[in-house]
């Protein structure tokens, strides 16, 4: 699985980065990994966004933070809302077992999907076409 955390539907570093990640959903899932995105926003914005951009992937809400605090993605800067993620990628085998971990603190930065798509690869073994 390829865990994706995002700030939100109002950023539009995130919506860009989504963008990408929807252009190549089919090259992360030909390696048999599911994509999936969390935003702490309620889950009918999460609807409105998936709509908006025609994702091929669910958005998950975690409104509460759960899974954005077992995760460690939580923003404690002074400044930032109580729930607001780093941006983050997780790629996760079926054994649970976190492969790779990308933390961005700088909220414009982002992982490539180059990246994904080559940690995907490895932890799958196949060769997955890049973009």
């Amino acid at each position: 699985m390829v865990l994706v955390f995002f700030r939100g539907h109002w950023c539009p570093y995130c919506r860009r980065y989504l963008g990408k990640l929807r252009d190549h959903a089919g090259r992360i899932r030909a390696g048999g990994t599911q994509l999936v995105a969390v935003s702490p926003e309620p889950p009918t914005t999460a609807a409105a966004l998936v709509a908006d951009l025609e994702l091929g992937f669910p958005v998950l809400s975690d409104a509460g933070a759960v899974v954005i605090d077992r995760y460690g993605t939580r923003n404690g800067f002074a400044g930032a809302p109580a729930m607001l993620p780093h941006p983050s990628v997780f790629v996760i085998d079926r054994d649970g077992v976190v492969r790779f971990r990308s933390v961005d603190r700088n909220y414009k930065k982002r992982t490539t999907v180059r990246t994904i798509l080559a940690e995907v690869a490895e932890m799958t073994g196949q060769v997955l076409p890049t973009p």
